[in-house]
């Protein structure tokens, strides 16, 4: 398991304060204040990362789905824009806008729009709530999204079972490893989490 942390510090009242973060590994650091977040002043904020974190996901998964593929991509560059806006008395993210370019050897225009729109539909059945390791509703969603694009909807939940099953099976061994060698057993796993449930 990896943990990130990062940390943020705020000083003074909300409009006239100001704040600064900082990544824990050092990677990155910025300063911030409620006009830089909230009225569109030249500065960084909180979005400007969540949108850097969403675009670094992104190109991440789409890379990995055309390796699986066989198309593997040369570069992906996605463009995040994170909106927020006052919505009922309360400033809220409102809209994300994805914008993705790709070099992939291989796929025409239409197989890259399609992947990225079977990243897309996949991330958003997986995103549902479900059983344990998302089973049922990742098939169900690859074979939502490749059935547009002429794909027999058998052989597209065929793909997606043994996508799932050959993505799965390895994390699931070691995951079983590092309970082995932490001591972890299955009640403390259970334990874990009704802490999780219960807490505020």
């Amino acid at each position: 398991m990896i943990t990130s942390s990062a940390t943020a510090t705020w000083n003074g009242i909300l409009r006239s304060g100001n704040g600064e973060f900082k990544a824990g590994s050092g990677a990155f650091a910025g300063a911030y204040t409620f006009a830089t977040r909230f009225e569109g002043k030249k500065g960084t904020n909180p979005e400007e990362l969540i949108a850097s974190a969403h675009a670094a996901c992104l190109s991440m998964a789409l890379s990995a789905a055309l390796e699986k593929a066989g198309t593997p991509a040369t570069s992906i560059t996605t463009k995040a824009s994170c909106t927020i806006a006052q919505v009922e008395g309360a400033f809220r993210i409102t809209k994300m806008r994805l914008e993705v370019r790709g070099k992939v050897s291989g796929l025409d225009q239409a197989g890259f729009v399609s992947a990225i729109f079977l990243q897309a539909v996949n991330a958003f059945g997986v995103s549902l709530p479900s059983s344990p390791g998302f089973f049922g509703l990742f098939e169900a969603s690859v074979r939502v999204a490749l059935t547009p694009f002429g794909v027999d909807p058998g052989l597209a939940f065929s793909f997606a079972i043994a996508i799932h099953i050959a993505s799965y099976i390895p994390a699931t061994i070691v995951g079983l490893y590092l309970m082995g060698r932490l001591g972890i057993t299955w009640s403390e796993v259970g334990h874990s989490e009704e802490i999780v449930e219960d807490s505020p």
